[in-house]
């Protein structure tokens, strides 16, 4: 290399050296500004409350505060995140109905972080002022002869109430879309299954601080329903099928015969898959096509318990949901205990009375029971029929005949009889229900009132049997979070609040007539938790129970779940049951606590129990009962 090479090179890496050594003083001489955001409402327009929500809503939309964790490097930058934040400000004040909002911003050097400080005028908010609807085919205001013209008038005012409902309410841009939707659901009920809306226009009146809204809707033809079309049908009857259609052919389309038809159809339990939709023809009269997969017809279930005081005991259960082709169900179960057998079968189907839907109930049952106060076989027989008003509501009625041998305390004598008894007897029944789910509830409420006058076959003995229990449920906690092997999931209402109270009544009782497996007992874990099955209540000398003609049961639970799997109860349960009346002498009211494990299973909660005597009965009653089995107590 000769030496002017080695001088140009020496040259050009003293330049670098230079131009690198100024780079990195001038990246350490660019200034780093941090700040902070203040809201300020100028103006009193607004309550507090009102204040803090829209301060929340602004900084959630705010360039500056989005990235006020990347700080500035110059004040210009600063002031241009600032600036861009005045135009999203308004957007949203504009959206929440002030329309004659304004928004300043001034730079705060004097502080440390810098301040941005937003100074906001809402001004008064502007209310919903005329609202038109117009008939886009004919450029006609809709009006009143749109109900005339399907022959509503007096069935269907939604219409009206919608408009009159939502003018002077505040112009938010959320509750005019909400409106907007509204609009197009009361216009398919008017029939107009096709509506919609095609334009709209907003104009302010600045005077009177009014949001004009006026919308150009299409509302298609009116349309009639016809038939139903059913596909996926294999081994269903077609009659029972159209059974459940919620239309007659040529009424008026609502959007209500669609999901009552769904809902029928669902409750039947036959079919997997329901889809219930309109015809998308362009015909005035539609049919709907309800597109169907059926379920597996039959069903095998097993179970198994212990009680303290009832001792192991296995169940099996088998039912066929559509035995002949329409719905019928036929449903037989046994349960083995170490002391019994029982044995029911029931057969349902649906029936048409007073043109009226119920479902005819045909049961039989076999009881085969010893417990402390009487050994007894007993044949049960009896027909009902059940009406539902509403998903939520039934009642039913009917005839049965029960026929039993007891081996029981005869209560004159004070000495062990045998008696065989035959009466005929007829069961009514309501059900009301409000609860938001049938295996875990977590709020609502659940009313059963049951009333059954007895008339004895052999003698004149006779009696009403009269029961009634209210559950509800208390969702303590909305939502939390639990962390499980370090994933994090959300447990909907972990807390629940569950109480229960049980009246019970035989009226015109004698309690010696009365068989001793229709008196009322209280005790076990059908009751009262803790105390042995029936102890709690009426005794005889030697501590047997001897029941009585009422009964009385209530109980506490609160139910916490960890997880969607595994939770913990606690429990206070307390009653008794008394030789005539409620709360006469002849009983004191014993109270029981205890905490339970619960572990949730597709056929409901697997359940374990403790029960702990609080009024513990010297020679009667243990330190505790232990109780397992599936489903929650109540």
């Amino acid at each position: 290399m000769n030496p002017r090479s080695i001088f140009v090179f020496f040259i050009c890496q003293f330049f670098i050296f230079i131009s690198v050594s100024h780079a990195n003083e001038k990246s350490q001489a660019v200034p780093v500004i941090n700040y902070q955001i203040k809201i300020q409402f100028i103006n009193q327009e607004i309550a507090k409350e009102q204040q803090q929500k829209l301060e929340t809503v602004l900084l959630s939309v705010s360039d500056a505060n989005r990235l006020i964790d990347k700080p500035g490097s110059s004040i210009l930058l600063i002031k241009s995140r600032a600036r861009a934040d005045l135009e999203l400000f308004k957007s949203v004040l504009n959206s929440r109905g002030f329309y004659d909002a304004s928004v300043q911003y001034k730079l705060n050097k004097t502080v440390k972080p810098m301040l941005i400080n937003y100074r906001v005028n809402t001004g008064v908010s502007y209310h919903i002022g005329k609202i038109e609807l117009i008939n886009i085919s004919n450029n006609d205001p809709i009006q009143v002869d749109l109900l005339s013209e399907n022959e509503l008038i007096g069935q269907d005012k939604s219409f009206f109430k919608l408009i009159e409902s939502h003018q002077f309410k505040r112009a938010d841009a959320r509750k005019i879309r909400e409106f907007e939707g509204e609009l197009i659901d009361v216009l398919k009920n008017l029939s107009y299954a096709n509506s919609e809306i095609k334009k709209n226009e907003y104009r302010l009146d600045k005077k009177k601080k009014l949001l004009n809204l006026k919308y150009f809707v299409s509302l298609g033809q009116s349309i009639k329903l016809f038939r139903a079309i059913f596909t996926g049908i294999e081994t269903i009857d077609q009659k029972f099928m159209e059974s459940k259609v919620a239309w007659k052919p040529g009424q008026l389309y609502h959007p209500k015969y669609l999901d009552k038809t769904f809902n029928n159809i669902q409750a039947t339990g036959l079919f997997s898959q329901v889809r219930v939709t309109l015809d998308s023809s362009l015909n005035k009269s539609r049919n709907v096509n309800i597109d169907l997969k059926e379920n597996k017809h039959r069903t095998i279930k097993a179970s198994i318990g212990y009680d303290s005081d009832k001792g192991l005991s296995v169940g099996s259960g088998w039912q066929h949901r559509n035995i002949f082709g329409s719905g019928e169900k036929l449903t037989a179960s046994a349960k083995v205990y170490t002391d019994g057998i029982f044995v029911d079968t029931k057969y349902i189907e649906q029936s048409l009375f007073f043109n009226q839907k119920f479902e005819t109930l045909l049961e039989l049952k076999y009881d085969d029971e010893i417990t402390s106060a009487y050994d007894s076989q007993t044949i049960l027989s009896s027909i009902a029929l059940k009406h539902k008003f509403s998903k939520n509501l039934s009642i039913s009625g009917g005839l049965g005949f029960r026929s039993s041998q007891l081996s029981s305390i005869d209560l004159d004598n004070n000495i062990l009889s045998d008696e065989n008894y035959s009466f005929i007897f007829s069961p009514w029944q309501l059900n009301l229900s409000s609860s938001n789910d049938l295996l875990e509830p977590s709020k609502g409420g659940h009313l059963f009132i049951h009333l059954a006058p007895y008339q004895s076959i052999k003698s004149s003995v006779n009696f009403i049997q009269g029961m009634g229990s209210y559950r509800h449920y208390f969702s303590l906690i909305k939502r939390t979070r639990t962390e499980i092997n370090d994933v994090s999931s959300f447990v909907k209402e972990p807390l629940i609040l569950a109480m229960k109270l049980k009246l019970s009544q035989l009226l015109n009782c004698e309690l010696n007539d009365v068989p001793a497996d229709l008196r009322f007992y209280s005790g076990g874990g059908g009751s009262i938790r803790g105390y042995g099955r029936q102890l709690v209540g009426p005794l005889s000398s030697d501590n047997t129970p001897t029941g009585g003609c009422s009964s009385l049961d209530f109980a506490i639970e609160t139910r916490y779940k960890f997880n969607k799997e595994l939770g913990l109860v606690w429990f206070l349960d307390g009653g008794s049951a008394f030789e005539k009346n409620w709360l006469d002498s002849s009983s004191e009211i014993l109270l029981a606590s205890g905490l339970g494990v619960r572990y949730s299973t597709p056929i409901g909660p697997l359940r374990l129990d403790i029960g702990m005597p609080l009024d513990s009965r010297d020679n009667i009653d243990d330190s505790y009962q232990i109780y397992l089995s599936i489903g929650h107590a109540f």
